[in-house]
């Protein structure tokens, strides 16, 4: 669970602010999770994880239409894929960092 779970903002915006939160953290705390005993994360490490952060960021703006409720009804289209909002890229993004 996290903070997000009873927010009621749509679910594009809270995997992004929660992507965009990951990335103002600093240090080893953003690395992957390291076994115990495990030597601490190197600044590569760090940094390859902040990249990856920073691309699924990307994803998630390219695959967010703020463009509200259609004429007929339906709620907006991923302007990516087409499929409705939520569509299931965002879907996947967060399930992959716990942002329900």
């Amino acid at each position: 669970m996290t903070e997000y779970e009873h927010d009621t903002r749509g679910l594009e915006e809270r995997v992004f602010d929660a992507l965009s939160e990951m990335l103002d953290t600093t240090g080893a705390e953003l690395a992957p999770v390291v076994a115990p005993g495990a030597a601490v994360p190197s600044q590569s490490e760090i940094e390859a994880r902040q990249a990856e952060i920073a691309e699924d960021r990307k994803t998630v703006r390219a695959h967010w239409s703020a463009a509200g409720v259609r004429p007929d009804g339906h709620p907006p289209a991923c302007v990516v894929c087409g499929q409705g909002q939520p569509c299931e890229t965002i879907r996947a993004l967060a399930r992959k960092y716990d942002v329900a």
